[in-house]
């Protein structure tokens, strides 16, 4: 077997261990030697592993944003679906019905991955020739398990707040490639820490640049960490670090020259993208029929270039949306952008007393998303600080709608009584309701994974 074949060889075995591994079992136990025969031993091996795009950017987010309040299906629509579709759209108390569940099972490979490429690195020494190769496979291997560690976190514990952080049961952290440790539930505040120290340290080894958007990059991890603070409500990191990232990378995309008759108006990797990620929406998700809430659509005004840009309108007058920067109705973009960052930008500004700087920044913003001569910027002197505030969060929601985000921010605000909304669902003539902070903002663990780990369920 050539040197070429030989590499392949221990790459293919390594992810097809990892995928009998990934949902953190008793099962692992029985690989624990094979795993041992496969490690990679190489920076190449490392890099073919941190290139597998399709184990390793892939984000769990779309079972969030099926229970968020973008959209709503029909019932004939919605019945045709799987148990789990319809259990996850009417936050039942039991959402999943089968062993395996992919929302929990694919982060842990991805981590289980990156965990692999870590410890591997640590045998192969850093010499002037091979340091910055070395530097970026940990920045990316750091990237990837925080990343996943905070998809599982906004799914399986609740939303992060400072008074009780230290005390809610958050995830298991997987930070070795250990077989045999046991799986036991960080704190809510231990998961963030740990979080928030990958990507930081991430920061510190990977370039400012990569030719593909894909790659994490420096700009791509403050991006993250942005977020990660936002979701904490640690305004003040969230607005450094959304400002760091737009120091690097501010390209936004000005939808006056975007063709709205476009069947896919944006193309994937396009020049607003900072990191690009992707959900799969394929069937028999529920996600590839929904139709756009009333109110929603009706909050896009006329001069909104997103109304035409983002929206297709249905033969029975509704709408589905069309405006993923993945150029695919199928894939759902979950990446991070320059917009996103603006927001953040404005938001924490608003939030510290900025005012004049988070209208600003919402007027740049703005002045790239409506009708260039129909859009009167905002003044200082017409609004509050509350005024403004209200006004980032409006469009934040119209901006990032169907990026898995609007589960995160319902959880976070639901946290401040002045921004809590109750959502409801219609089916079958009942009424369904999630109250803000309602326990089902926490996705139960399956019964084989109880089973199987001995963590202690979510309580619904």
């Amino acid at each position: 077997m050539n040197k070429i074949s030989l590499r392949k060889h221990r790459y293919v075995g390594l992810v097809l261990t990892f995928a009998l591994l990934a949902g953190c079992g008793k099962e692992w136990l029985n690989h624990k030697n094979e795993l041992s025969l496969i490690v990679p031993q190489t920076l190449a091996d490392l890099r073919m592993l941190l290139n597998n795009t399709a184990t390793l950017t892939p984000s769990s987010n779309t079972i969030m944003e099926a229970s968020a309040d973008n959209y709503y299906v029909p019932d004939p629509i919605l019945y045709a679906r799987s148990e789990t579709n319809v259990n996850t759209y009417l936050w039942k108390e039991r959402i999943f019905t089968t062993g395996n569940i992919s929302e929990y099972d694919s982060p842990y490979l991805r981590i289980a991955t990156a965990n692999i490429v870590l410890e591997s690195l640590e045998k192969i020494a850093v010499t002037p020739q091979n340091r910055a190769e070395w530097e970026d496979i940990k920045g990316g291997a750091l990237f990837f398990r925080a990343k996943n560690h905070f998809d599982l976190v906004q799914l399986f514990a609740a939303p992060y707040h400072s008074d009780r952080a230290s005390e809610s049961p958050g995830i298991p952290l997987r930070l070795n490639s250990s077989l045999t440790d046991p799986i036991i539930r960080a704190t809510v505040e231990e998961t963030y820490t740990q979080i928030v120290r990958d990507l930081t340290e991430a920061a510190d080894l990977l370039s400012v640049t990569n030719r593909y958007k894909v790659n994490p990059t420096k700009p791509a991890v403050t991006s993250f960490l942005a977020r990660v603070y936002l979701s904490m409500r640690d305004y003040a990191n969230a607005y450094r670090y959304a400002k760091e990232t737009l120091a690097w990378y501010d390209t936004l995309l000005d939808y006056n020259h975007i063709d709205s008759n476009a069947a896919v108006p944006f193309p994937a990797f396009n020049e607003e993208t900072i990191y690009y990620v992707s959900m799969s929406v394929t069937p028999p998700s529920i996600m590839n029929f929904a139709r756009i809430d009333t109110n929603l659509y009706q909050s896009f005004t006329e001069t909104d270039l997103r109304k035409a840009l983002f929206f297709r309108g249905n033969t029975d007058g509704t709408y589905s949306f069309k405006g993923n920067y993945t150029a695919s109705s199928r894939q759902l973009f979950a990446g991070t952008t320059t917009a996103e960052m603006l927001l953040i930008y404005a938001e924490c500004a608003a939030r510290m007393g900025d005012q004049s700087d988070a209208i600003t920044t919402l007027n740049h913003f703005l002045s790239h998303r409506y009708l260039a001569d129909k859009f009167s910027p905002l003044i200082d002197e017409q609004y509050t600080s509350g005024d403004i505030l209200q006004i980032v969060l409006e469009e934040r929601r119209k901006e990032l709608m169907f990026r898995g985000l609007r589960w995160m921010d319902l959880r976070r605000l639901n946290l401040e009584s002045e921004h809590q909304t109750t959502l409801h669902r219609y089916s079958n003539d009942m009424l369904y309701t999630l109250e803000p902070n309602s326990p089902r903002y926490i996705f139960p663990f399956s019964d084989d994974i109880i089973t199987s780990t001995g963590i202690p369920q979510n309580e619904r």
